[in-house]
């Protein structure tokens, strides 16, 4: 009897030997597919049920330390896009802020008629978004009604000239001068 119940206490033994067996190479394999995915979480999940029924399974404890290391360092790298993103996307609104404030105020000299600090504004916007096609709109109309206006300086001036009122014609002329440049 004794001996039949030592057999059957072997035999149960060694099934749950080969179970543990078992299971620790599934999960083994299953953990070492993860770890080459990338998936580190799953990895460090399937090398914990390793460790689980093992304690003292060496490779299961070096893989497990490293996916947790590059989980953490794949965290971190998310993370520091995330931030990257967000600094970026700050910036990006603050430039736009800037354009739109410069492109603004640009607009109110050119309706004033003060060529020069409309050109300098939108030239202010047009250095952050170089690309902002309103910008660049009103640059080339402030410069063609820059142009509008020298030209029609310039005919009074003759006019005056032709009046013989020569002081009135030279002051045309400086103020024509002095949008040219």
């Amino acid at each position: 009897e004794q001996i039949r119940l030592a057999e059957e206490e072997r035999i149960i033994s060694e099934i749950r030997e080969a179970d543990k067996q078992k299971f620790i190479a599934e999960h083994l394999q299953q953990a070492d597919e993860y770890f080459k995915e990338n998936k580190y979480l799953d990895a460090i999940v399937e090398y914990q049920q390793v460790i689980g029924a093992d304690p003292f399974h060496q490779q299961a404890q070096i893989m497990l330390d490293s996916s947790n290391t590059l989980l953490d360092s794949e965290i971190q790298r998310q993370q520091n896009e995330a931030i990257v993103a967000a600094i970026d996307k700050d910036r990006a609104e603050a430039d736009q802020a800037f354009v739109n404030t410069h492109y603004d105020q640009g607009i109110l000299f050119l309706d004033q008629k003060q060529y020069t600090d409309a050109l300098i504004e939108f030239n202010l916007a047009r250095e952050r978004d170089p690309q902002y096609q309103p910008v660049l709109d009103a640059i080339q109309t402030t410069q063609r009604r820059i142009a509008d206006e020298i030209n029609a300086l310039v005919r009074r001036a003759r006019q005056e000239f032709q009046n013989q009122n020569y002081s009135e014609a030279l002051r045309l002329l400086s103020e024509a001068r002095l949008l040219s440049t």
